[in-house]
């Protein structure tokens, strides 16, 4: 479980920095995310229009090809039909896999960055503390010298 920072902005400078920096960092993060799966829904939908394009234009020379060689209704033809529909169910298949496995891509590398930028942050919180508690002691033990007796009494 990451490491809460209980203080205000501007406690610790430092520590303020590298938290503007991480938040930046993170939504560029999910933007970059967004647009890449932005990009790969494109490709994805030109492969489906372009398979589409050739599934009606491999239709019609296929039909004018046999009704020119007279075997409109042959069983030829039936099964050259059946090769074009298995050739473009094929691509689609393609299609979907290379759309499925560009996500995954992106998904990890997502999650790669955010991980890397918790850790990030956890450094961060955890130095930003040690430093506040070793001001911390340092006030306290300026306090119990005894130059400075008077200003105990008068706290």
């Amino acid at each position: 479980m990451a490491t809460v920072y209980p203080y205000k902005v501007g406690k610790d400078p430092v520590y303020d920095a590298a938290k503007a920096k991480n938040d930046y960092s993170r939504q560029n993060a999910w933007y970059d995310a967004a647009a890449a799966q932005q990009k790969a829904t494109e490709a994805y939908n030109r492969a489906l229009a372009l398979l589409e394009q050739k599934g009606t234009s491999g239709r019609r020379n296929l039909d004018t090809s046999l009704m020119a060689r007279g075997i409109f209704s042959s069983g030829e033809a039936n099964r050259r039909r059946a090769e074009l529909e298995a050739a473009l169910l094929d691509g689609r298949s393609q299609a979907d896999a290379t759309k499925a496995q560009q996500f995954g891509q992106i998904s990890t590398d997502l999650q790669r960055a955010i991980t890397g930028l918790d850790l990030d942050l956890e450094s961060a919180t955890q130095a930003a503390l040690q430093r506040l508690r070793y001001r911390s002691e340092e006030h306290t033990s300026e306090l119990q010298s005894p130059d400075h007796l008077v200003c105990r009494l008068l706290l």
